[in-house]
């Protein structure tokens, strides 16, 4: 299944392809493709543990975050990025069944930020990626400050 998903991929322009890291592939697998009773099983070991503490571990800081920095770097430009929680629906993009065979690139990153709440500015050395609202509660029923958990 890892393999699966860092090699499928189309060859439709030059731009550098973004690989992700095994634990951002092994969070995919978990949260998207392993399902207990239509939950998703977690991954063993340390990023278990990531998981399981959402305070200590943002929950953004596997594969979204990845395919961010990574756009970035591709593209040799300075990041600044503040992701709505709906980013984190991007993974199901990384699986061989929502990614349908698209290069992922630092502009396919930027183009599914748009389609996820954010706004990407790109300057000439800089990315800037915000939420479309400031709201935090616009996007969901409930919000809970962490530090008040």
């Amino acid at each position: 299944m890892y393999a699966t998903i860092t090699t499928f991929l189309s060859t439709e322009n030059t731009e550098a392809v973004i690989e992700l890291s095994q634990e951002s592939i092994a969070h995919v697998v978990s949260m998207y493709l392993s399902r207990d009773e239509g939950q998703p099983r977690l991954p063993e070991g340390e990023t278990r543990a990531k998981v399981l503490d959402p305070v200590k571990f943002e929950p953004l800081g596997f594969e979204i975050s990845e395919l961010v920095t990574k756009a970035a770097d591709n593209q040799k430009a300075n990041i600044v990025a503040c992701l709505p929680d709906q980013a984190s629906d991007m993974g199901w993009l990384l699986t061989p069944e929502g990614g349908r065979k698209v290069k992922r690139t630092a502009s396919w990153v930027w183009r599914m930020l748009g389609r996820y709440g954010c706004v990407v500015d790109r300057g000439e050395n800089w990315v800037v990626v915000s939420p479309k609202t400031w709201t935090p509660w616009a996007n969901r029923p409930e919000c809970a400050d962490s530090y008040n958990l």
